[in-house]
């Protein structure tokens, strides 16, 4: 199940609430109040989130993880407003039916890449004394704690917990891979065309036809990369690759195993053969698409990065663009912005 973390929406704020309550129920029994996990719990928590969407608050940072088109976990921050050099974890949660399948490594690691990138360098969050788990987890990532106090959990009953703090939340970057890689069987090496492979584009438009017979292989998802795509690619006779595009923030680039492939790049045409590359940088460049006009099968490899939080793919000369859509999540739209149906 392919995972990805993005900025949350407000059109995320009642599935981020109903996660936030089922993660309290779940992980909080027995040592918080029954009644503060009943019906007040639905109650604070979903003003909590009304606030957050609709009460802007400088730095605060709010992410969500998202599989199969449903957000699944979250995270959200602000700067401490005792210590604004330090930036406070209010909460991090993932759906119960969830956990364990690495989706807070996720979250946590992203996070702390997008601050660590704005300049950030100092964490700290509370987590209750009885949360064996949670605390493992973060000790796991570098947090030290401190000593056990008393703690209201805003209002929902008082219980032991403890303060944990990352003077370098860099660290928080790198344990949360090795936490993924850990979770990740990696096979030792693939034989690359014996990989799972799909077929087809899903692109809603009649040039979507043409790719019908492309075979694509995602490599890079065997051994977990996802900073970047790695895929292998056939194209049959008479077959493109896709359909024409260009990306705003994703670079791509492919190599020629076999075959002769004709690359149409804006208005020019050119053959690649066996041991040819071609890149096409991030931007609104020109449209590239990759021909099959011969008769043999033709093989490439295909790396690229993934911006998915904030790539937008455009297809010139069709109604037609890949970005988020009213949810939140990746569709194809119309360039009016109506939704078709998520994207590929």
């Amino acid at each position: 199940m392919g995972v990805f973390v993005r900025a949350a929406i407000e059109a995320d704020r009642e599935a981020i609430a109903a996660i936030h309550c089922a993660s309290w129920r779940d992980a909080y029994a027995g040592f918080l109040p029954e009644e503060g996990l009943g019906k007040s719990l639905d109650a604070r928590h979903g003003d909590f989130w009304r606030r957050v969407f609709a009460e802007p608050l400088p730095g605060r940072a709010v992410l969500v993880a998202v599989a199969e088109n449903r957000v699944r976990g979250f995270v959200i921050s602000h700067p401490d407003a005792a210590d604004p050099g330090m930036d406070r974890i209010i909460a991090l949660h993932t759906a119960p039916a969830m956990r364990g399948r690495g989706f807070g490594a996720l979250l946590m690691q992203v996070w702390a890449d997008r601050l660590i990138g704005i300049g950030r360098r100092r964490a700290e969050l509370t987590v209750a004394e009885e949360n064996s788990g949670a605390r493992a987890f973060y000790r796991r990532l570098g947090g030290v704690e401190g000593e056990t106090r008393k703690d209201d959990f805003n209002g929902h009953g008082i219980a032991e917990a403890r303060r944990v703090r990352w003077e370098n939340i860099g660290e928080i970057a790198v344990k949360a891979r090795g936490e993924r890689i850990r979770r990740t069987v990696v096979p030792p090496r693939v034989a690359a065309e014996r990989a799972p492979s799909w077929t087809g584009a899903a692109h809603p438009v009649e040039a979507a036809k043409r790719a019908a017979a492309r075979r694509k292989q995602p490599l890079g998802d065997l051994f977990g990369l996802t900073d970047f795509g790695v895929n292998r690619v056939e194209i049959a006779p008479g077959t493109h690759s896709t359909v024409r595009h260009f990306h705003s923030h994703e670079d791509e680039f492919v190599h020629m195993l076999e075959g002769e492939l004709t690359l149409t790049l804006g208005d020019r045409e050119t053959v690649l053969k066996p041991g040819d590359c071609a890149g096409f940088p991030a931007g609104e460049g020109p449209p590239h698409v990759l021909k099959n006009l011969t008769d043999r099968p033709a093989c490439y490899l295909e790396i690229g990065s993934r911006w998915r939080d904030r790539d937008i793919c455009r297809y010139p000369g069709e109604d037609l663009r890949v970005d988020e859509g009213p949810d939140g999540n990746r569709w194809f739209l119309r360039l009016d912005g109506a939704p078709v149906k998520p994207a590929d």
